[in-house]
């Protein structure tokens, strides 16, 4: 072997531990990096844990376990989400302001009980065939209801009232039996001196008048 061939083959071995050496320090890097986080991360997942005046379950704190509060949503009551909304009224808004001007015309001189006799006898005809099955057509209808006059005002009290004859009216139709009638079905014609109405079952004035022995809800 030549001096030179022996001079080449001495740099390669130099060039070898160089790198070797490189490697090893690298991967001492390495290994003292992953260490140092285990113990960081060991450290922290035990300051997380409760102590043992911490905890509420009493057995696993003295098996050296942690503990574990499991949080459940209370559930939200459907009542606040449905209920709030109220159920669709069985009548028209028109119809109650329709009412209560004929309200206004015909009997606001007179009693509540009578009021809403005058309200009930205007459904009763709704009710019998020889009239419109609409309540508006009804109270509007030419010579029908002299009182009634779309100019008319519609007072807050009278409107009140409509609505609660109303309400009663669809009640019974649902089958409410005691939804507070104060005239029975066939009273179909009334008349008034200002301060009462008279309640009859036939056009023809007979003097035979609807009596009020029906409980009154309004209390008069």
């Amino acid at each position: 072997m030549t001096n030179a061939n022996r001079r080449a083959r001495a740099r390669r071995q130099r060039r070898i531990r160089i790198m070797r050496q490189r490697i090893f320090g690298l991967s001492a890097m390495v290994m003292a990096f992953i260490a140092t986080y285990s113990i960081c991360f060991a450290g922290n997942a035990r300051a997380a844990m409760p102590h043992a005046e911490d905890c509420i379950c009493g057995e696993c704190c003295e098996l050296g376990e942690p503990a574990f509060i499991v949080l459940e949503d209370e559930p939200v009551p459907l009542a606040d989400s449905f209920e709030a909304e109220s159920a669709p009224q069985p009548y028209t808004e028109l119809e109650a302001v329709t009412l209560a001007k004929m309200l206004w015309g015909e009997c606001r001189g007179c009693g509540t009980t009578s009021q809403a006799g005058s309200a009930w006898c205007a459904l009763n005809r709704v009710d019998d065939p020889r009239w419109s099955d609409d309540l508006i057509t009804v109270i509007t209808q030419p010579s029908q209801f002299f009182g009634y006059d779309e100019s008319h005002p519609v007072d807050p009290g009278l409107l009140a009232l409509a609505e609660d004859v109303l309400s009663r009216y669809h009640a019974e139709k649902a089958g409410d039996g005691d939804a507070g009638r104060v005239l029975p079905k066939e009273y179909v014609y009334f008349t008034g001196d200002g301060t009462d109405n008279y309640f009859r079952k036939e056009f023809a004035d007979t003097g035979d008048y609807w009596d009020w022995s029906m409980a009154s809800p309004y209390g008069d």
